[in-house]
């Protein structure tokens, strides 16, 4: 691990694992003290890795912790650290409650802004709330709590309201006039609300977004244009010094000028990353010190976590290093294969190539981690796009933002120009997305044999590999409920290998990743309750990015888009099983939570959609006792009455419903009924994702949340088992002439008797 040539790579690997394995540790100045002394003993043996330890309790322990507060409140502080969308660090300087007086104070607090994050080191005077930090998480997926636990974030502010002190920033808008004005903002500003979703698209499907964000590449550019023009500006004066000047200071300057356009620009990771690569390497350069690139990404790396140490759990922070690795780990090895005295002509497009690949190796484990996307076309698209980009698009775009008419008119025709032409051949390398999957073990497991390459590194890569890829077996009927907000999602897993999902949850791709995480490619079902979009939203994701066998679920408004996504994908779709299945399907009701799909799965699991009163009534009749329920629509005041819970008497209810959501879902007059009834109450919002394995005599229940363990609890099952019938129940209609009996398989859900 120790490599005395690249001592600043080491240090920095060093401080990264630390901040990675101890994101949650409150580091007291005893711990501070110890890290120093062990430091120094360290650094006089040359053990840089331990002087990385150091480091990493110095910037997390010389925190102030953040304060707990609750309610509304006026803040003063400075922006921090690097934004991610709407959310920034803000290290308040003092506060006050509505009308009181203004209070000093130290720490950081998340503030969640109504737009766009203000850039780093802006001055903010802001009326919010203060709530705590408890988003829905999904199990394998990046815990958002880790990242605020590493700069002692506490609270969250939820702006309402915001100024900044001292005068408004007001943004440059030179790009009126273009053809593509929303994709020269994103160019040149890192403004990117404005750009077609067409464009966005085909961006994404050749993997060429990153040009869209302003990002090392743009900070790099800056800095090389302005030294570059500085060096022959002093070699044109050369002449009336014959000593000459020094070249070293142009590329100081050139420096300079990048980190100044890196702060214009918000101050992304990548854009911090390339600011502090170009001091370094000029100060390396001006001093006469020959650049060793994994020295010079190594001190970038310091000096940004040292700032900001949340910043090791972004996605920005972790793209952008981890293609500045590929590039110095995975091109040279490449190139290296290549005959030498190759002519010129041919050894360009192979070394950007073999560059493109490079960055793309470097970004890959992060990737598969957060977005599971993978453009097959990317390397030959960034060979084609990258240098029109790189030498036509982004000089025109930037000067076009500084620089006066006419010259930034000209250079707006030019940009224009070059994007009219790179269009047709980014449509035709817009093939169809690959989806790889990691956990965390499998993305660090990767960045790992990046930073120090070796056969120990690479073997085990390998082994993480085949366990990340590995499909999980249950030895128990197994219901995991999803943490995923205001919604609806669970996944049953049977032994033998079949699964069935029930619900999607609501719009995005949480649920479709969260099952490529564990291995899963395969569903046997999937059972939609009714058309709510809190239900149905991840089920499309869903459809087109795992093979599913059949769709299932009753004649309900919302559900016929659901069937034209599944036979685009190649999905059998099967409505109108509510009329053999639904327990309230022979009397009117024109609400569509009554009539969602109520079933019981052969497990002794009876998912009830989010019926209410009405419904419940009938199933009153036409149920006994259970195993678990799934709790009626979310906890509702009009849903779980006594009678519907003194027929079904569960062991284990789970309530699915969002944090802080808006609906007041549970309620806790609800909460307070299954309680009384003695029944074991788990809730998504308060618990996370719940996981229920049903084995003959116990059922263990295991929830995982962010920002802490599992958790695992066993509770032992009924004495009478299985259920026994209360009554005759009304007979079912038959089902419609669509539904054929071979369609049915065994473990597919059956209608209550």
């Amino acid at each position: 691990m120790q490599d005395d040539r690249d001592p600043l790579w080491t240090i920095a690997v060093g401080f990264s694992v630390t901040l990675v394995l101890f994101p949650w540790e409150q580091l007291r100045s005893w711990w501070v003290v110890a890290a120093v002394v062990v430091g120094g003993v360290a650094s006089w043996r040359r053990c840089w890795p331990v002087m990385g330890v150091m480091l990493a309790f110095l910037a997390v322990g010389s925190l102030p912790d953040g304060p707990a507060l609750e309610g509304p409140f006026a803040v003063q502080g400075v922006v921090t650290g690097s934004p991610s969308g709407r959310r920034v660090d803000v290290a308040l300087n003092r506060v006050s409650r509505v009308s009181g007086p203004w209070t000093p104070i130290e720490g950081r607090a998340q503030a969640l802004f109504p737009e766009g994050a203000p850039r780093p080191g802006t001055r903010i005077l802001a009326f919010g709330e203060f709530v705590a930090v408890n988003e829905p998480w999904l199990p394998g997926e990046p815990d958002p709590l880790a990242a605020l636990a590493r700069s002692r974030v506490r609270r969250r502010l939820e702006v309402h309201r915001w100024e900044v002190v001292g005068g408004e920033v007001r943004s440059m808008d030179p790009f009126e006039r273009s053809s593509h004005p929303g994709i020269l903002r994103a160019l040149a500003l890192g403004a990117r609300d404005d750009i077609p979703e067409e464009w966005s698209e085909v961006f994404r499907k050749t993997g060429t977004s990153h040009v869209l964000s302003i990002s090392g590449f743009h900070v790099g550019l800056a800095a090389t244009l302005l030294g570059g023009v500085l060096r022959m500006l002093l070699r044109a004066t050369a002449t009336a010094r014959p000593a000459g000047f020094p070249e070293g200071a142009a590329w100081l300057v050139g420096a300079v000028g990048g980190i100044s356009y890196a702060v214009v620009a918000g101050a992304p990771a990548s854009a911090q990353r390339a600011a502090w690569m170009a001091l370094f390497a000029a100060i390396a350069h001006a001093t006469g010190r020959p650049i060793r690139p994994l020295n010079v990404l190594g001190g970038a790396l310091i000096a940004v976590l040292a700032l900001d140490p949340g910043a090791i759990g972004t996605a920005g922070f972790q793209l952008s290093f981890g293609a500045m690795l590929g590039l110095i780990r995975v091109t040279p090895w490449l190139l290296k294969w290549i005959p030498p005295d190759q002519p010129s002509w041919l050894m360009l497009p192979i070394s950007a190539l073999a560059t493109t690949v490079g960055a793309t190796v470097g970004t890959l484990p992060f990737a598969a981690w957060w977005f599971q996307e993978f453009a097959p076309g990317s390397p030959l698209a960034n060979l084609v796009v990258l240098p029109v980009m790189s030498w036509v698009t982004v000089p025109a775009a930037l000067i076009a933002a500084i620089a006066p008419d006419p010259l930034s008119g000209w250079a707006i025709v030019v940009a224009d120009f070059s994007l009219d032409r790179i269009w047709p051949v980014l449509n035709f390398l817009s093939f169809d997305l690959w989806y790889p999957a990691v956990g965390p073990v499998g993305a660090a497991v990767g960045a790992l044999v990046l930073a120090w390459p070796g056969r120990w590194t690479a073997c085990l890569a390998g082994a993480a590999l085949l366990w990340e890829s590995r499909v999980p077996e249950v030895v128990a009927p197994t219901i995991t409920f999803l943490d995923v907000g205001q919604g609806d999602a669970a996944l049953v897993e049977m032994p033998g290998g079949r699964r069935v999902l029930v619900d999607g949850g609501p719009p995005g791709e949480g649920v479709v990743r969260w099952l490529r995480r564990r291995g899963i490619r395969h569903l046997d079902a999937v059972v939609v309750s009714h058309g709510h979009p809190d239900h149905t939203g991840g089920i499309p994701s869903v459809l087109r990015g795992l093979r599913v066998e059949g769709l299932w679920g009753p004649v309900a408004p919302g559900l016929d888009s659901l069937c034209v996504e599944a036979a685009r994908n190649g999905v059998p779709c099967h409505l109108g099983l509510a009329d053999a299945w639904h327990p309230a399907s022979d009397f009117p009701s024109v609400d569509l939570n009554e009539r969602s799909l109520v079933f019981e799965y052969p497990t002794g699991v009876l998912f009830s959609g989010d019926v209410e009163h009405e419904a419940e009534n009938v199933l009153a009749l036409r149920t006994a006792a259970i195993e678990i329920l799934k709790v009626p629509h979310h906890g509702s005041r009009t849903s779980s009455s006594e009678d519907f819970l003194r027929a079904v008497r569960p062991r284990v209810a789970v309530m699915s419903a969002g944090r802080n959501n808006a609906f007041g879902h549970p309620h806790p007059e609800v909460v307070t009924r299954y309680q009384e009834l003695g029944i074991e109450v788990l809730r998504t919002d308060r618990d996370g994702t719940v996981e229920i394995s049903l084995f003959p005599d116990q059922i263990r229940v295991r929830t995982q949340r962010a920002g802490r363990p599992p958790i695992e609890k066993l509770i032992s099952r009924r004495e009478t088992w299985p259920w026994r019938p209360r009554g005759t129940p009304p007979a079912p209609p038959p089902p419609p002439a669509t539904i054929r009996p071979e369609m049915w398989k065994e473990g597919d859900p059956r209608p209550i008797p």
